[in-house]
């Protein structure tokens, strides 16, 4: 997954949660979309960019 960019769709917690952690770990560039800035910002690693 070595710069590979994902966009994964209710990936603060659950399932999508996961996914995100799994690769953001194996090198890919992950945008996350959710209705909670709270639970992505625990995820955030490098950059955190808020959009209304």
């Amino acid at each position: 997954m070595q710069n590979k960019n994902f966009v994964i769709v209710g990936g603060s917690h659950g399932i999508g949660a996961g996914i995100t952690r799994r690769c953001v770990n194996r090198g890919a560039r992950v945008t996350v979309v959710s209705r909670s800035i709270g639970e992505v910002a625990d995820l955030a690693g490098v950059r955190l960019c808020p959009v209304m």
